[in-house]
């Protein structure tokens, strides 16, 4: 005998179970949810999957997630491009100068100070000297 319980109305993690619907093709009883992120996103999951906590979401919070430990781990640098001279600074704050018409090659790369006083960035592993980038 199947001990059912009714999930209707409960809510898990962002999940807050509407209905029951069809079993899916292995049996397992499934629950249209509605997701409580701003696009109120509708999805059908397994009930144990709701209790278990395996399915948290409609997919929102692993996107939030990704882009919160993106954030948190990608370094930017910034410059001044009023003067003369363009102004960089690495992520640490250290000072470099590069001519206004080679910003284009030089801003979608992290810049950094290495221990000879030259300024390099990484791509794909290997260093990439920032006076051979726009020497060619």
């Amino acid at each position: 005998m199947n001990n059912f319980t009714d999930l209707t109305g409960k809510t898990f993690n962002r999940l807050t179970v509407i209905k029951r619907v069809e079993n899916n093709k292995y049996g397992n009883t499934q629950w249209l949810c509605e997701c409580n992120c701003e696009n109120k996103t509708q999805k059908i999951i397994t009930g144990n999957n709701l209790r278990t906590g395996r399915t948290k979401s409609c997919g929102c919070l692993m996107i939030e997630k990704a882009i919160n430990t993106g954030k948190s781990k990608k370094k930017y640098n910034t410059y001044d491009l009023t003067g003369e001279y363009g102004i960089g600074y690495t992520f640490k704050d250290e000072l470099f100068y590069f001519d206004l018409e080679n910003y284009y090659k030089i801003k979608n790369y992290c810049w950094s100070k290495n221990k000879d006083g030259y300024i390099t960035a990484k791509n794909n592993k290997k260093t990439i000297l920032m006076h051979r980038l726009i020497t060619n």
